[in-house]
């Protein structure tokens, strides 16, 4: 990734800092970061006010908490619902009220607030556990993350509900959310990479910008989805719509452009390419 062309034009409301791309950095060469660490770098780099120290002391306050109630637990059952209950007891829990706050997706904000959505919830169940001395890791389950002890079988935990799952559970989470004849499949449990929690955190900090219509927004999290996984080819498209939406052609062009030229075959090739001739038409008016 090299330049990011809306930023010459001025609109962009939130410039990649230096400190975000060491992230992004560390997250492509498969460093072991903290989910925390990367989470408040996210919340620097996209929200205002954001008091970072005191989120680490907070994490460290209730992983000291988390040491005391995981002291005397033996199985790794027993000790992943004992942090659950914890977690509980401090006043954590989902945001069915307001799903999609952006707030929610602020690591600082979800502890300050004590809610937020399934993968900021994890990562703080993530990061206690670890101030505690226990493993967990983050899942990326269809429609709803979850964390995961290193076991075989895993211990799952459900941080927006508070709960554990069963195999069972998880074959029934994914029906209801991809339909009765979705087949579960037990890789859908493995423990996500770093670099992937922070690709689906910016993609659900993306959708929530998106469904307000803050194409702006929405673009700035579309840069640091691409800093972070530049694999990731339907970003690139998806970024080359907004600017689309915001009358920018230039960039628009040049984004959807590479996504065709990478997936030419791409179901949706034909529309994008007449969408992409509507845009050098209005290109060329616009000169």
């Amino acid at each position: 990734m090299g330049h990011v062309p809306g930023y010459q034009r001025g609109v962009s409301s939130r410039p990649v800092s230096d400190a975000f791309r060491r992230q992004a950095e560390a997250l492509r060469a498969g460093a072991d970061v903290s989910l925390g660490e990367t989470a408040l770098s996210i919340a620097e780099d996209l929200a205002d006010d954001v008091d970072a120290d005191a989120a680490r002391l907070e994490l460290d306050r209730l992983g000291r908490l988390a040491s005391e109630a995981l002291a005397e637990q033996d199985s790794a059952r027993d000790r992943s619902e004992r942090l659950l209950q914890l977690l509980r007891a401090e006043g954590f829990r989902g945001n069915t009220d307001a799903y999609h706050d952006p707030r929610n997706s602020y690591l600082d904000q979800v502890l300050r607030r004590r809610t937020g959505i399934p993968i900021t919830l994890s990562i703080v169940v993530i990061e206690i556990a670890a101030r505690a001395g226990l493993r967990l890791s983050g899942v990326s389950f269809p429609a709803h993350f979850l964390v995961r002890s290193p076991d075989d079988p895993p211990v799952i935990l459900d941080a927006f509900h508070g709960e554990l799952l069963s195999l069972s559970d998880c074959r029934d989470r994914l029906r209801a959310a991809a339909g009765p004849r979705a087949v579960f499949d037990p890789t859908m449990l493995r423990a996500a990479t770093p670099r992937e929690v922070m690709a689906r955190m910016l993609g659900n900090l993306k959708n929530t910008f998106v469904q307000a219509g803050d194409w702006i927004r929405a673009i700035d999290c579309s840069d640091r989805i691409l800093l972070v996984a530049p694999e990731l080819l339907g970003e690139r498209r998806d970024r080359g719509l907004l600017w689309a939406q915001l009358g920018f052609t230039g960039p628009a062009i040049e984004d959807l452009e590479a996504f065709l030229e990478a997936a030419p075959d791409a179901p949706e090739a034909d529309k994008l390419r007449a969408h992409l001739s509507q845009l050098h038409a209005r290109d060329v008016t616009v000169h």
